[in-house]
């Protein structure tokens, strides 16, 4: 089956565990740190595509560094980019991550990229893809500010 998967690309700092936030103007050191080229669209692609799915991640980076980063890390763990538009003299969004050891995460985000996802993109560039798809899953819509739910409607009807 195959499965577009729409949503947010970029860098992940995860950061942790910590057990409270310092004071603005302090600094707090971690014992772990862990770096992710990934986003909403790929963290639910890769488990459909570990269940035999065809996954395509659609979504956007930027033409930058990070953005051949999270490309190059999806195509190693065997998703299809081909639903990936490179947005010229853009850079990649990223999230900071402070995790307690509870699990529980704090998120800070910068979109880049990310805010460049809207209805004219999608219809225009990335239905193409999506149209060959039997499934379409749109995730992280709330961190999708240029589609939100009116787009994504006019999208899909």
């Amino acid at each position: 089956m195959k499965i577009s998967v729409i949503g947010t690309l970029n860098t992940e700092v995860i950061l942790g565990p910590v057990a409270s936030v310092p004071e603005w103007g302090q600094e707090m050191l971690v014992p772990e740190l862990e770096t992710r080229y990934m986003g909403s669209a790929p963290s639910v692609a890769l488990p459909l595509a570990k269940l035999g799915a065809e996954a395509v991640v659609v979504g956007t980076v930027g033409d930058d560094e990070t953005g051949r980063s999270v490309q190059n890390n999806l195509q190693r763990h065997g998703l299809t980019t081909d639903g990936i538009t490179v947005i010229p003299q853009t850079a990649t969004g990223i999230c900071v991550s402070l995790f307690r050891d509870d699990g529980e995460r704090l998120l800070l985000s910068w979109l880049g990229a990310i805010a460049l996802l809207n209805e004219e993109t999608l219809s225009e560039k990335m239905w193409p893809i999506i149209s060959k798809s039997e499934l379409v899953l749109l995730t992280g819509l709330f961190t999708l500010p240029g589609l939100e739910t009116e787009g994504a409607i006019n999208c899909f009807t």
